[in-house]
């Protein structure tokens, strides 16, 4: 019996992912070969970190939105290369990110003492939304415009990979735009 309480309590606090409840788009490779080179450029080519230190220690945090398009366009197979911030490729994906919580500020911050004083035992509801604008440009003048918004329902608790959430989120944007740049032939 302990081995066994052992067993559910080691596995109840593992992260787990969250299975993503956004849209799929089937995405098929070019049968007479590849878009050009593009150059990505998300939020401006910046990548915010931020570290938190407390008692037991500091940690940092990245953002890894850059990541989840680069990989999600790399693997598409559609493109000859994709690379970050390169400014000479032909065509330039440049993408704007944003995510909004719906909580009010008083009931947010209530969560987050409640979150904290539980040690976050007990899940918690979350609203939000997140969005890209994404603008392709060949050369130096832009030639398509996109926008993506996902809204989100989401738990935070202790089991759960609470970036998850945003990771799926920006993967579905991200294979939405593939599908829509193949729906509008942007690079004919």
């Amino acid at each position: 019996m302990k081995r066994l309480s052992v067993i559910g309590g080691a596995l109840s606090l593992s992260a787990c992912a969250v299975s993503s409840p956004y849209p799929t788009y089937e995405i098929t490779k070019n049968p007479d070969g590849r878009w050009p080179s593009v150059g990505l450029q998300v939020n401006n080519g910046e990548v915010p970190t931020s570290t938190t230190c407390h008692q037991y220690g500091c940690y940092a945090t990245r953002d890894d939105v850059h990541e989840r398009f680069l990989k999600t366009l790399q693997r598409s197979g559609k493109f000859q290369t994709v690379e970050l911030n390169n400014a000479f490729a032909p065509y330039k994906l440049v993408i704007e990110t944003d995510s909004v919580f719906h909580d009010s500020g008083f009931l947010g911050f209530t969560k987050m003492l409640l979150g904290a004083a539980t040690l976050f035992a007990l899940p918690m509801h979350y609203s939000q939304t997140y969005s890209a604008n994404v603008t392709l440009f060949k050369g130096n003048k832009p030639v398509d415009m996109f926008q993506y918004t996902r809204e989100s329902s989401e738990w935070q608790w202790l089991p759960i990979d609470y970036a998850s959430y945003r990771r799926n989120a920006y993967v579905s944007i991200a294979n939405n735009l593939v599908y829509d740049l193949d729906q509008r032939d942007a690079f004919e």
